[in-house]
């Protein structure tokens, strides 16, 4: 069930963004002011980055919302970061959800979770991939808050964790296994 928001984006200066290709629950182009409407996923829910077209993460203000569906809802961004770095977000202003641990790791590896998935309206799949973004294991989660244990049962390397869920991607983590 979706709703649509819509506004304008500002830059981390104030000014509108113009005919830029950003991402939220879906991807939209900014107008020649800066200007956007898109449609969102109805829920609660704060957002505290924007995607890009290559995929890097932006830091925004928070917005927050409780949306029902088909509803309408005006929301102006205002960019924290550089739109063109693809500079990480700062580390006051995320809230992991994800911590893999140990990191490097030998024989088990742990992954605990920071979210609820009590009663999740979409899959929330963890997906395991290479340093070249291939998947070698996925794990789908149930409900709860917990820790999933998985046995290092693969090469050597680096390898990155990916947490999707609410048709979108969460957040990936990287990882060592020696």
């Amino acid at each position: 069930m979706c709703c649509t928001m819509y506004g304008i984006v500002y830059d981390k200066n104030g000014l509108p963004v113009p005919n830029q290709w950003l991402e939220l629950d879906n991807s939209f182009i900014t107008g020649p002011s800066g200007e956007y409407s898109t449609r969102i996923f109805s829920r609660i829910y704060t957002w505290n980055s924007i995607y890009r077209n290559n995929w890097s993460q932006v830091a925004i203000e928070p917005i927050s919302y409780a949306l029902r569906p088909d509803s309408v809802i005006y929301r102006d961004i205002h960019l924290i970061d550089t739109l063109y770095a693809g500079v990480p977000l700062i580390r006051n202003q995320t809230v992991h959800v994800m911590k893999i641990y140990p990191n490097p790791a030998t024989d088990l590896l742990r992954i605990s979770l920071n979210i609820d998935l009590a009663d999740p309206v979409f899959e929330y799949i963890i997906y395991l991939c290479d340093i070249t973004g291939k998947t070698i294991r996925w794990i789908k989660l149930g409900s709860g808050i917990g820790i999933i244990t998985i046995p290092v049962d693969f090469s050597s390397g680096t390898y990155i964790a990916r947490l999707e869920g609410d048709g979108r991607m969460i957040e990936t983590s990287r990882f060592v296994i020696r």
